[in-house]
């Protein structure tokens, strides 16, 4: 059967200290996003601009680097290190729910779509503070995905 997993950019600001990655970002739509994807999906990482593709309890320690820090061939090779860490997780056929700020979203945007996964990608093109309002109603609201069979309340993905 296959699995939804979803990508969630880790937004700043961080707190000061070492910890599990889910806890490190604080940002309004780094929450909302997480809260997203623990419900739309059965597993959940988080995309950072330092370590790549994070098991959400996987403890790092902060950092100050974004995605837009990079030249674009350096942003290139961190999507494809993403990418080669997806291949690990994700059989072809498994689900992409990409829940992700722009500088995230467009480099990595490309890659999956061409990839053997299917893709969710619904803040593509959505202005930046419509997304957190949209998350938030998708949380409140889910929708059983027309493609997904089971009653299973981790099977279910917001759709706009």
């Amino acid at each position: 059967m296959s699995k939804t997993i979803a990508l969630v950019s880790g937004i700043p600001p961080q707190f000061e200290n070492a910890m599990p990655a889910r806890w490190l970002y604080h940002s309004e739509w780094f929450l909302v996003a997480a809260a997203l994807a623990e419900t739309a999906s059965t597993g959940w990482f988080i995309l950072s601009a330092r370590y790549g593709l994070l098991h959400p309890d996987q403890k790092i320690a902060p950092y100050e680097l974004t995605l837009s820090d990079l030249p674009p061939d350096q942003r290139h090779a961190w999507a494809e290190g993403v990418l080669q860490s997806l291949t690990q997780i994700l059989k072809p056929g498994d689900r992409l729910l990409l829940l992700a700020e722009p500088n995230y979203h467009t480099v990595l945007y490309a890659i999956l779509e061409n990839s053997n996964w299917r893709l969710a990608a619904p803040l593509h093109g959505m202005p930046a503070a419509s997304q957190v309002v949209w998350m938030q109603n998708a949380i409140d609201h889910p929708v059983q995905h027309p493609t997904i069979k089971s009653t299973s309340s981790s099977d279910t993905i917001p759709i706009r």
